[in-house]
Parts: C-alpha cells; structure tokens; sequence
C-alpha cells in the first residue's frame, strides 16, 4: 500500500467537497481522477501530500515513500533557471548537493558531519544525481524545449512549463506521482515514448 485516504469531509467556506471519499493506492497502478474545473481535484491531491490538513479524516502514506505532485501555476520563481527549477523538484538533490558543496568548507575532524558527507556523496551516485544535467538535457530536447535551460521559467510559455512538470516525474523516480492537469495548456504532446 502506497497510500489510503479516508475523507470524511473537506469544504471550503461555503462549497462542500468532499463526503465518504476512500482512496487506496498499491504500487503500479494507474489512476486518473476526471472532474470539470473546480471540483476539488488539486485539493485532494493537496491532501494526499499532506500540503492541506484542514479536513475531517485520515491520510496514510507508506514510510518512505517518495510523492511528487506537478504544479499548475507557477508564480514568484524570480530569475529561478529552467535547469535549476528542475533538479530544484527532484527528490533529495538539493539537499544532497548543500551537503557536498558545503560540507568540505567546515566538517574539519568533525566524524558526525563526515559521516553525513560521506553519505551524501554515495546517495547522490546511487540518484544517478553525477549526471542528471545531462539527462535532463535529454529530456529538455526530446520536449522540444532545447536551448531553454538557462532561460527563467517566467519566460516559458504555459504548455512549456508542462513539459517541465513532467520532466520533473520522468526523472523524480517517485513512488507515486500526482500529475495535475497533465495536458493543460498544451497544443499537442511530444513525440516520445515512456
């Protein structure tokens, strides 16, 4: 079991959402949750990554399990760099990378934070993090979106930033992926395979 959501009952203000909802989720499935606008779908996902606990019921997810949710709207990234907005959302890089890049500075003798470098180094290998740059490259080309890594996300069009959201799924190597109006704002898909 990845996951099991039992909602009681989730309003918001006046609008009433949710009633009796029970989810359950086992490794492998494919789920698509089909609604108009409105109806509470970025809400429930919300719940189920424990963003929103306002809400009469229960969440369970499985200890460990990596989640990543894709975002709709993307405001207040700043001069945040598509490259840096990517591996920024994948699952342990950032803070794997602070360790490696800061650790050598100041851990001195110090065998606790030498542990912790260490470690981090062997994690960040076993991510396939050394060479996530260039993969990510890869995926940036195959969406059409080569030449776009250094660009600041507020330059990329809405079906463009997409594309980013899932590249993020492509390399997050999560347990479970709550991917948010996948086609929204977009003319057409890439031609590609997963």
């Amino acid at each position: 079991m990845l996951l099991t959501a039992d909602i009681e009952e989730k309003s918001i203000g006046t609008k009433h959402l949710f009633a009796g909802l029970k989810l359950h989720v086992e490794a492998g499935e494919k789920i698509a949750i089909i609604g108009r606008n409105g109806v509470g779908k970025t809400t429930l996902f919300r719940m189920l990554t424990g963003a929103d606990t306002d809400f009469a019921g229960s969440v369970t997810r499985q200890p460990g399990a990596r989640i990543i949710v894709t975002a709709q709207e993307h405001h207040n990234l700043g001069t945040t760099t598509v490259m840096d907005y990517i591996l920024g959302h994948l699952p342990e890089y950032k803070h794997l990378k602070h360790v490696i890049d800061t650790y050598p500075e100041h851990m001195g003798d110090n065998v606790r934070k030498i542990t912790t470098y260490s470690e981090a180094l062997e994690r960040f290998g076993a991510l396939d993090y050394y060479t996530i740059e260039d993969t990510v490259q890869q995926s940036l080309d195959a969406y059409q979106l080569a030449g776009k890594k250094n660009l600041p996300m507020s330059q990329l069009s809405g079906g463009q930033k997409r594309f980013v959201e899932l590249i993020i799924v492509e390399h997050a190597d999560a347990d479970l992926a709550l991917i948010d109006e996948p086609t929204n704002h977009m003319i057409s898909w890439p031609k590609r395979r997963f």
